[in-house]
């Protein structure tokens, strides 16, 4: 039984452990880590 926080590992080659790194990145901010600007008009 499990107490605490649950973890898991896994050994990647370094191209291969870039590609998830990049895959997780896109996937978990799709508009980058300074987010999407806003732009408001006035009308």
């Amino acid at each position: 039984m499990f107490r605490g926080t649950r973890q898991w590992v896994a050994r990647l080659h370094a191209e291969d452990a870039r590609q998830l790194w990049m895959a997780l990145d896109i996937a978990l901010y799709p508009v980058g880590w300074e987010g999407g600007r806003v732009v408001r008009r006035h009308q």
